[in-house]
């Protein structure tokens, strides 16, 4: 980018995936955004599957366009957060969310530290990210979107005079993940009351509930067990949980390596504490 001067650098992370990156939203401008990077020679960059960069060229003219932007001070660069992943709520901690509302993380008032050139938003509350509102001034029209960014190119953020200068600004748009409870249904092929079942996580990291007799709607005879912690949902786990028998006080193991319940093995179980439940069937 030795051509270009950055402005902002635009991170969408999300502790569901793998290295927190984010590859199940894309930044999509809007028309009227379109039309102002277009007059005053912007570009939006995609740098990573979860990272933009917004940029110009770095010359004299390039320079002057922006320093112009910068004394008209209200024009709104507005980018729709568009979900590419129809499960994304299914594993994304938003309280509250209601598909039919307009939000908006907006850079608009943010006292940003000149020193540390970030700002980060997220959906919960914390002590380090600023929480996304509500738009009141217009309608969603996007349905494909989950939220709106909206970016200015302030005077207080930015200052432009040396051209060889980067004055990039970071944003990082922060999503956390739902937690759940899991539960086993363990179905054997003979159902044998002298046979104990029973799950196990090799390093300990999870504690089952003794496996109680269950009839599953057809008559089938189960077991069900479900992990004591609540586990928050991930792309991926380093748990390993093997299906012991213990017959005889002879123990040996059914199946080594278990699946793990998936964001979409729904569950018609229930929790005093209104976390999710998924299921896993396994079959033995």
């Amino acid at each position: 980018m030795s051509d270009f001067i950055e402005l902002y650098r635009i991170e969408i992370i999300h502790d569901y995936y793998r290295d927190a990156c984010c590859r199940d939203i894309n930044l999509v401008p809007t028309l009227e955004c379109s039309r102002h990077m277009y007059n005053f020679e912007l570009f939006l960059k995609r740098e990573y599957k979860n990272r933009w960069l917004i940029c110009t060229h770095k010359t004299d003219f390039g320079i002057e366009r922006i320093n112009s932007v910068i004394a008209i001070g209200d024009i709104k660069f507005d980018f729709y957060l568009e979900y590419t992943n129809p499960e994304f709520f299914l594993y994304t901690n938003w309280p509250g969310y209601k598909p039919h509302v307009q939000y908006l993380f907006s850079t608009t008032g943010v006292d940003t530290v000149k020193e540390q050139r970030l700002i980060q938003f997220g959906v919960t509350d914390t002590d380090k990210t600023i929480m996304c509102k509500i738009d009141n001034e217009q309608y969603k029209v996007n349905n494909s979107s989950i939220a709106m960014l909206r970016l200015n190119l302030a005077e207080d953020i930015f200052q432009l005079d040396d051209a060889k200068e980067n004055s990039a600004v970071d944003v990082k748009v922060m999503f956390g993940s739902n937690k759940s409870h899991w539960e086993y249904v363990l179905i054997p092929r003979a159902f044998n009351n002298k046979q104990r079942v029973y799950l196990e996580e090799e390093s300990g990291k999870l504690k089952f509930d003794d496996p109680d007799g269950h009839d599953m709607p057809d008559g089938q005879k189960s077991y069900v067990t479900m992990v004591k912690e609540t586990i928050n949902l991930r792309e991926e786990y380093d748990y390993r949980i093997n299906l012991f028998e213990e017959k005889n006080k002879a123990k040996r193991i059914l199946l080594a390596s278990v699946d793990y319940p998936a964001v979409t093995d729904f569950s018609d179980s229930n929790t005093s504490d209104n976390i999710r439940v998924v299921t896993k069937y396994i079959y033995f």
